[in-house]
């Protein structure tokens, strides 16, 4: 009993210790920017923004939607 309690509490700790979605998506874009910065190609850079827009977005609704 005393262990299961132990793995609910690590799970728990784990849990809280992750990123929102909200968070996570904005990380995506950070990195999507990031890689926009130094694309050489045009076409490709074009694509990233698009990306790092859309990921954007998704952060966006993730916090108005459930406040994460």
């Amino acid at each position: 009993e005393q262990r299961l309690a132990r793995e609910a509490e690590r799970m728990r700790a784990e849990l809280a210790a992750r990123p929102t979605r909200a968070e996570a998506y904005r990380q995506v874009a950070d990195e999507l920017a990031l890689m926009q910065s130094v694309e050489p190609d045009q076409r490709h850079a074009a694509g990233l923004y698009s990306a790092e827009q859309c990921a954007r977005r998704m952060a966006d609704a993730a916090e108005a939607g459930d406040g994460s």
